[in-house]
């Protein structure tokens, strides 16, 4: 064969496999799957993104690199480039019923065809290599780098909560060797040289596994302890004299609040700058506050995050609650992040804060031990809880407004067309995840890009 022949052979071999590559587009849905959206999206635009142009010297390269990053595409790509036609899906399953013949049969790689494995004289591009056998590769000794990255992010994140449990545990245990050494008169360093050798490295093996217990405790208390700090448990007649305070406070705020907005829609020249901080202010309060006094808590913490999970419900009809682990799973991944860091800031106040009420523990032996104690607690629960609380809060509120949609297309709910038309398809919505339904009616929406049932 002479070179313009074999140069003829692989621009059709070329042809093909664009051929192929514009084929395969339409079955990505089948071959990835229905749930795999944000892959099949990408496999999609990078094969968008070398169609776009045939004529480039790596064209062909870069959709080969494609058909061989998915077993299922590789298996399909494989079959039409030998065939030149696509192959047929059996009754059950997504794969072709030919391929998964040759996956189960010989064990043979299946092979782009013979002139595109040739090296072709005189052409810069240099030929690409086989496709591999789409079968699973036999496991390794070590583990797999998915799970060494999940070890590491697993490791990351526990070292860095370690971290921050170490430093309060160690503040706390330094501030009580004070305490008990101011009362004393006597250092506790000073017992413990007097002690003989073997006593002393008990002592010293019990002072660090009480560091490390202490730790422990206090991140196991610090759900029960936020649980409290919002308002749930707390005694009847507490409980209702709190939620009065902070209904009469709502109270203020609405009076204020209006007062604030009648001077601004009458004023004939423009607001003044503090008059404007008032009333952004005063917004920004009252909406950490429910409305409904049956609602309302009988704590800042708890109603800033109520407040936030019914807002949801009265603005689209889902109620925060009962839809937030789905709306969780579908939600992107630097949404996800955010929250937890968010939450993670939470649970780190809300330790440093048992950490600062438990320093009354050293009161018998000094005195200015519970004063201490009282100043740092406050100071935590005004300066460090407020401001995560408040951002877990709006990110709650915010998810919801951003990413609802995504929890309608995973449910292939229909999409509500108008405010008032969303408020009763959320109630729906909400009904349906809580207790299921077998109503005929709403009718579900194909899944995304999905394709025409074969006939």
């Amino acid at each position: 064969m002479t070179s313009t022949d074999e140069t003829g052979e692989s621009v059709e071999t070329d042809e093909r496999i664009l051929e192929c590559a514009r084929a395969v587009r339409a079955e990505l849905p089948r071959l990835i799957g229905p749930l795999a959206v944000e892959r099949r999206r990408e496999l999609d635009t990078r094969l968008a993104q070398a169609l776009a142009r045939p004529g480039d010297a790596d064209t062909v390269e870069r959709i080969l690199a494609v058909l061989q990053s998915e077993p299922e595409l590789h298996t399909w790509a494989a079959h039409f480039l030998e065939t030149g036609n696509p192959p047929r899906y059996a009754e059950r399953g997504g794969l072709p019923a030919a391929a998964r013949l040759r996956r189960g049969g010989s064990g043979h790689p299946l092979l782009l065809p013979r002139t595109r494995l040739r090296l072709v004289p005189g052409l810069p591009r240099r030929a690409p290599a086989p496709l591999p056998d789409p079968r699973p590769l036999p496991r390794t000794g070590g583990p797999s780098v998915v799970l060494n990255r999940f070890l590491d992010a697993v490791a990351g994140n526990l070292a860095k909560e370690w971290l921050v449990v170490g430093t309060q545990s160690l503040v706390f245990w330094t501030g009580g060797f004070a305490a008990v050494t101011w009362g004393a008169g006597r250092s506790p360093v000073d017992r413990l040289r007097a002690l003989a050798p073997d006593t002393r490295a008990l002592v010293a093996a019990a002072a660090l596994l009480a560091f490390v217990l202490s730790g422990v405790a206090v991140r196991r208390l610090t759900p029960a302890v936020l649980t409290f700090l919002e308002g749930y448990g707390w005694p009847g007649r507490l409980r209702r004299h709190a939620t009065t305070r902070q209904q009469a406070r709502r109270n203020r705020l609405r009076e204020r609040w209006e007062r604030l907005r009648a001077a601004r829609d009458d004023a004939t020249e423009p607001v003044a700058p503090d008059a404007y901080d008032a009333f952004v202010r005063t917004d920004a309060a009252l909406r950490r506050i429910p409305g409904a006094p049956e609602r309302q808590l009988p704590t800042w913490v708890g109603n800033t995050l109520r407040a936030a999970e019914l807002r949801p419900y009265q603005k689209y009809g889902l109620d925060a609650v009962k839809c937030w682990p789905h709306l969780w799973l579908v939600l992107p991944v630097e949404a996800r992040d955010q929250i937890a860091r968010t939450r993670a800031a939470l649970d780190s106040a809300v330790s440093a804060l048992i950490w600062s009420a438990g320093f009354v523990v050293w009161t018998p032996w000094a005195g200015w031990a519970a004063p201490v104690a009282v100043v740092a607690a406050a100071a935590v629960y005004r300066g460090a809880l407020r401001g995560p609380c408040a951002a877990l809060a709006d990110l709650l509120e915010a998810s919801y407004d951003l990413h609802r949609t995504a929890l309608y297309t995973a449910l292939r709910w229909p999409l509500p067309t108008d405010p008032a038309h969303e408020r009763e398809s959320g109630k729906l919505l909400t009904a349906y995840l809580w207790r299921g339904s077998d109503a005929p009616v709403p009718v579900f929406t194909p899944p995304p890009d999905a394709p025409e049932c074969p006939r």
